[in-house]
C-alpha cells in the first residue's frame, strides 16, 4: 500500500558548506546568501523556475517508493568516487520514507519507485523522473537517513541538466543559519519550498 506523508518534508541542505551553483565561484571572499535575504523562521515560499532562476535547486526532487512514504530527496555528487560519471546516481533522502522500524537497518535492498527532479510549481510539464532500483542504506535509529540508487548513471543526469549537490565535509557550526529546500509531498502540489532558520546543535 502506497502512503503519502502530506506534511513538511524537506531535504536539509547546509548551504554554508556546499558549492551548489556555478555563480558561487564568482563570489571571491564573499559568502553566497542562497536564501536571498529570507528572514529566519519565515513561512515556506513556493519557488518559480520557468526562467531558470533556481536551476541550482533542480537536483532536489520528490522521492516516491512503493510501499513507502513520499519525501524530498537530493541528488548527491559522486563524480570523484570510483566509476565517477559512469557509476549509478544516488539520492539522499529520509530513512522514514522506506523504513519505519528503528531496529532494522536496510542495506542493499531491491526497491521500486521514482524520483522527480525539476519539481517547481511552474515547471510541472517539464518534470524529469527516474526509476529507483535499490535502497543502499536506510535507518531511523539515531538518525533519519536513506540513500537510494537510480537506474541511471550520474553522467546521464548531468547530461539532462541536473547538477548534483556536494555533501558537507564538516559539521554545521553551532548557531549557523540553515536553508531548507524541499519538494512538496502532496499529490498535485508540484512546487519547491524554502525556509531559512537558525539551528543550534
Amino acid at each position: 500500500m502506497h502512503r503519502t506523508l502530506c506534511t513538511s518534508a524537506f531535504a536539509l541542505l547546509f548551504t554554508g558548506l556546499m558549492n551548489t551553483a556555478p555563480a558561487a565561484s564568482t563570489l571571491i571572499g564573499k559568502q553566497q546568501d542562497w536564501g536571498e535575504g529570507t528572514p529566519n523562521f519565515s513561512p515556506a515560499q513556493p519557488l518559480s523556475n520557468r526562467e531558470g532562476r533556481y536551476d541550482h535547486w533542480r537536483s532536489i526532487g520528490r522521492v516516491s517508493l512503493q510501499q513507502g512514504l513520499t519525501c524530498s530527496g537530493t541528488l548527491i555528487d559522486t563524480r570523484y568516487a570510483p566509476n565517477g560519471l559512469d557509476g549509478p546516481a544516488y539520492v539522499l533522502t529520509s530513512g522514514h520514507c522506506n523504513n519505519l522500524n528503528p531496529d532494522i537497518v536496510l542495506e542493499n535492498v531491491a526497491a521500486k519507485g521514482s524520483v522527480s527532479f525539476n519539481y517547481f510549481f511552474d515547471t510541472a510539464e517539464h518534470t524529469q523522473s527516474y526509476f529507483i532500483t535499490n535502497i543502499n542504506w536506510s535507518t531511523i535509529r539515531g538518525q533519519d537517513i536513506s540513500v537510494v540508487e537510480l537506474d541511471n548513471t550520474l553522467g546521464q543526469l548531468l547530461n539532462d541538466g541536473i547538477t548534483p549537490l556536494k555533501l558537507a565535509s564538516l559539521p554545521l557550526p553551532q548557531g549557523r543559519d540553515t536553508l531548507i529546500v524541499g519538494a512538496a509531498d502532496c499529490p498535485g502540489a508540484a512546487l519547491a519550498r524554502r525556509v531559512k532558520s537558525s539551528m543550534a546543535r
